[in-house]
């Protein structure tokens, strides 16, 4: 069965439009969620290429987070996508950073080619179409995208994992 495309842009048209709502109570909503963002920050920290130089963060949220691993890392190329307006805005306060408001599934591979790429907390499960989230990044931009012993960290949640 081919997706309804007009269905699945109204899906991700709405998602977009509840983290630009979000946006104002993004950073109380982080911090009610530290202990375990910051658990998964040090798994991304602790098996990343020694001398990573370059970071992409997919749904980047307010940047923070990918800002303070890209800091773990002296990473010094960050590119964060979002493509939530109100987000993409509070990414630019980040420092020295590169903002793509696009989502993931719209990646084309010549954004360049990273040493950590990250897209953490289910971003894949808030993309609409079933085809996109099973390869949001298309291999054949995947295989640009990763450097030459690169590494790509995705976090999946379970709703038994988010009750916790």
């Amino acid at each position: 069965m081919i997706p309804d495309v007009d269905v699945e842009m109204r899906k991700g048209q709405a998602i977009i439009d509840s983290y630009d709502a979000l946006a104002p109570l993004y950073r109380h909503y982080c911090a009610r969620r530290e202990p375990y963002l910051k658990a998964i920050d040090r798994l991304v920290i602790e098996h990343a290429p020694a001398g990573a130089t370059s970071l992409l963060d997919i749904g980047s949220g307010d940047g923070v987070r990918a800002r303070s691993i890209a800091d773990a890392l002296a990473v010094k190329k960050l590119v964060l996508v979002e493509p939530s307006p109100a987000m993409a805005a509070l990414c630019l306060k980040q420092p020295a950073v590169h903002v793509l408001r696009t989502t993931a599934e719209r990646l084309t591979g010549t954004e360049g080619s990273f040493d950590v790429i990250t897209c953490l907390w289910n971003i894949l499960g808030l993309i609409p179409d079933a085809r996109s989230r099973a390869s949001p990044c298309p291999s054949r931009h995947r295989r640009k995208a990763v450097a030459p012993r690169g590494d790509l960290a995705t976090v999946i949640q379970t709703i038994s994992q988010l009750r916790r």
